[in-house]
């Protein structure tokens, strides 16, 4: 029983530790809004840049994020660990309806299964093992 209290005290510990910067890369991560450039569709890498001009993301220092896939809004939890690794939970997204919603669902689909993140030049790079999925500026206001 003893054991048992200790394991769980311990991930417990381990969860909370990872609500804390512990990079420049993270901090840089949760300092700035980020917009869409390209998106792994298909296995081919397509430069949205021109065509979804809203969709962004944004994760806080909590690690909560939201953003805009260029139609819909939507906000998730983020959980980060050391060596630039992340998951990223979409928890709800509005509902409207707009003409073209496959780069939005092929983004949607990429926050879903991103397992890690690369930060360099002004560009945020979120991977899948060594394949990169999207690829963001940091939005300019």
């Amino acid at each position: 029983m003893k054991n048992f209290v200790l394991v769980c005290f311990l991930l417990f510990l381990q969860a909370c530790a990872t609500t804390v910067p512990n990079s420049d890369s993270e901090v840089m991560l949760t300092s700035w809004e980020w917009k869409l450039n390209s998106l792994l569709i298909e296995n081919m890498m397509t430069n949205i840049h021109d065509v979804k001009k809203n969709s962004t993301v944004k994760i806080d220092s909590d690690l909560q994020f939201f953003g805009s896939g260029g139609c819909n809004r939507f906000f998730g939890q983020a959980k980060i660990r050391s060596n630039n690794r992340i998951r990223m939970e979409v928890l709800g997204i509005s509902q409207m309806i707009c003409n073209d919603m496959n780069i939005e669902t092929a983004y949607l689909d990429v926050l879903a299964r991103v397992d890690s993140y690369a930060i360099d030049a002004g560009s945020l790079k979120l991977k899948q093992g060594n394949t990169v999925l999207a690829v963001f500026e940091v939005l300019q206001k």
